[in-house]
């Protein structure tokens, strides 16, 4: 029978192989998509920093065909991510489920990494393909592809600053969070920096400047009275500015 899908949902991965590992999707989205939207886009990537994006992907619980002229309402399966091409020269990825295999009415995620160099400058599009099964059918319904995505590889810093400064700033743990978490980060360039928690719609929710006077350091949040939702933080100094998520919940 020849099935034409009504209900279009946005579906992304990112692979050379597959891989299952951990990631967090954002509570913040309910809707069946991903997140963040084409709109959106993805982060972009820096020479020599490290680079971890999360994807949210949420599937639906069913979805209506056409089933010849009559519309059929199907239960949706599963979304298979079957592989990406053009991820910048490095770079990898993982599954929060295992061989990329997304049930349909939940909420999971991808993420994908890696550590760009000088001679990865540019613009990469990403052709995501992915199958989808419909209704019980041991075989896809639908096999497509997705090329509305790009990664920029920039060097914010600069081809001739060959001294800037050694800095990582870490993921926080625990992450998803809700009483306190650990901020780690490290540098070589001592001196004064800020530290900055936004909310998902940009409003300061926390600031304080850090006098930095050894390479590693950590920060402790206190979390206890924020909402649950993404946020946001920043440490900078003059020379550079980071910034990572993280969900309290």
């Amino acid at each position: 029978m020849n099935k034409k899908i009504l209900l279009s949902i946005g579906i992304i991965s990112l692979t050379f192989t597959t891989v299952f590992g951990q990631c967090t999707p954002d509570p913040s989205y309910i809707n069946p998509g991903f997140y963040p939207d084409s709109l959106t886009g993805l982060a972009d990537a820096h020479v020599g920093i490290p680079f971890d994006e999360v994807l949210t992907i949420i599937t639906p619980i069913d979805t209506v065909v056409l089933i010849g002229p009559f519309p059929v309402t199907l239960t949706f399966d599963s979304l298979v991510v079957t592989d990406v091409l053009g991820l910048p020269p490095g770079f990898s990825y993982s599954c929060l489920t295992e061989n990329c295999a997304i049930p349909g009415g939940i909420s999971s995620c991808l993420s994908f990494y890696g550590t760009s160099m000088l001679s990865d400058v540019g613009t990469y599009p990403i052709i995501i393909e992915y199958d989808i099964f419909l209704g019980g059918n041991g075989t896809p319904d639908i096999v497509s592809a997705n090329d509305d995505y790009t990664i920029n590889v920039i060097n914010s810093v600069g081809m001739d600053n060959l001294n800037r400064p050694s800095f990582d700033l870490q993921q926080n743990i625990p992450n998803p969070c809700n009483q306190s978490t650990t901020i780690g980060f490290s540098t070589d360039k001592f001196g004064d920096y800020s530290f900055i928690v936004m909310n998902s719609l940009g409003e300061i929710v926390h600031k304080e400047r850090i006098t930095v006077n050894k390479i590693e350091n950590s920060i402790e949040l206190d979390i206890s009275n924020y909402c649950n939702g993404l946020y946001f933080y920043s440490l900078a100094s003059k020379e550079i500015h980071l910034t990572r998520k993280m969900i309290v919940n």
